[in-house]
């Protein structure tokens, strides 16, 4: 739906059936690939996904990025809120029905997760100031990941594939 987040945006009973394929080397230092947005970096914005479901398949083939974040919903969350489902509602359900696939030779670190593929540190001095806040409730990944060839570093979780700030206490407001 979005390749680069801008504004606050609720994503409610949204279906992405269409696969992701990168199968060139695409001459970037990085892929930010998701079933509904590829990144939300940069801005302080929200992300609020209620009753989603993403069909889509990742597949990178492609040996020139050196990060690579994929995710059934998000690929990389820099700066801003993604929340997912609602914490006291159970019947508000989201799913990722989709396949990550990585398969190239190269020096690359590759960070992926059934909901976002990395959460990033918070910014906090300067004009981007913000806080990064995840919440993800209610929530169930049905893919599979599948990563061939070398890679610098293989980050992969079901639901998140890395959380940078070290833990999930130190991401501001953040429910698992």
């Amino acid at each position: 739906f979005e390749a680069r987040h801008f504004n606050n945006t609720t994503y409610n009973n949204s279906h992405n059936y269409g696969d992701i394929t990168i199968t060139s080397d695409v001459n970037t230092p990085e892929l930010a690939l998701g079933g509904l947005v590829g990144t939300l970096d940069n801005t302080g914005e929200a992300i609020t996904i209620q009753s989603c479901t993403n069909h889509g398949n990742i597949k990178v083939y492609s040996s020139i990025p050196k990060n690579i974040y994929l995710g059934g919903f998000l690929g990389k969350l820099y700066c801003g809120q993604f929340l997912v489902g609602v914490a006291d509602n159970p019947e508000i359900l989201s799913h990722n029905y989709g396949d990550i696939l990585y398969e190239a030779n190269s020096a690359a670190s590759v960070y992926a997760g059934g909901v976002v593929g990395v959460l990033t540190h918070n910014l906090t001095s300067g004009d981007e100031k913000a806080t990064t806040a995840i919440r993800i409730a209610h929530f169930t990944n049905h893919g599979d990941f599948t990563i061939n060839g070398a890679s610098k570093t293989a980050q992969i979780g079901g639901v998140v594939g890395r959380c940078q700030t070290g833990s999930a206490s130190k991401v501001t407001g953040s429910s698992w």
